[in-house]
């Protein structure tokens, strides 16, 4: 339990630090400023959770570079997954929501086509389960609606974008 709040804690810090400096989507006058994730934390691709989905859709018809329309597309694939087909009982879910979408800048150098913050709530389908070991506002026993706040990575391969659910690796 304490390393749980060890990580949530972290990630609260990390996105009261990365919000305020990657995001100008309501800032017209000036382009964000590019911030190297890197030099915060490391983001790696979280293959540990449930089976390790990667959540595909093809980019004819979208933007070449990831916009928060083709963000909810693949975020709302990757929730239904656990939805009806979760890897085990742990993961599954009745229902999930996505709450807001926040693309952060990233340097060109990075491995990411683009990444985003994606703040979810999901409604687990038992409890205790899986969803409880990603970082989230503190659950109670009488809740319904779980929230979640995650970073995801997207590429482009291909013609495909594909969603990589990340983890900050302390």
């Amino acid at each position: 339990m304490c390393k749980q709040k060890r990580r949530l804690a972290f990630q609260y810090f990390l996105v009261a630090l990365l919000i305020p400096a990657c995001l100008s989507k309501a800032s017209t006058a000036t382009p964000a400023t590019a911030v190297s994730l890197s030099s915060l934390h490391r983001l790696s691709y979280n293959k540990n959770f449930g089976d390790g989905y990667l959540a595909r859709i093809p980019a004819e018809g979208l933007s070449d570079s990831p916009t928060e329309e083709t963000i909810e597309i693949l975020a709302t694939a990757w929730l239904e997954h656990f939805k009806a087909q979760p890897p085990n009982a742990g993961y599954k879910i009745l229902d999930y929501r996505i709450e807001d979408i926040n693309l952060l800048e990233i340097p060109e150098e990075s491995l990411y086509a683009s990444v985003a913050q994606v703040r979810f709530s999901i409604i687990p389908a038992t409890a205790p389960n899986q969803w409880a070991s990603l970082s989230g506002e503190p659950i109670k026993p009488a809740d319904t609606w779980w929230y979640f706040t995650e970073f995801f990575g997207i590429t482009k391969v291909n013609g495909i974008f594909n969603l990589f659910l990340l983890s900050a690796q302390v």
